[in-house]
């Protein structure tokens, strides 16, 4: 696991909002980066504070990735 403290500021952001609306009771945050941003990087992120992050993908590319990345 990357060290939050490693993280650049625009990912600890992220990750801090979406932690924080999560403890306010929102489960459905989407997430929208481009390409190369770290997509990946912040869900493997948000299992590791969170516990879990379900997730809904379009492809299966990206559930394998995203199972590799996470393991």
């Amino acid at each position: 696991m990357v060290p939050v403290s490693a993280l650049y500021d625009f990912r600890r952001s992220a990750l801090d909002a979406v932690e924080t609306a999560f403890a306010a009771g929102v489960r459905r945050q989407p997430v929208a980066w481009p390409t190369g941003l770290g997509r990946t990087l912040l869900f493997t992120q948000t299992v590791a504070r969170l516990g879990c992050a379900p997730v809904l993908a379009h492809h299966d590319e990206l559930i394998s990735r995203l199972s590799r990345s996470s393991a």
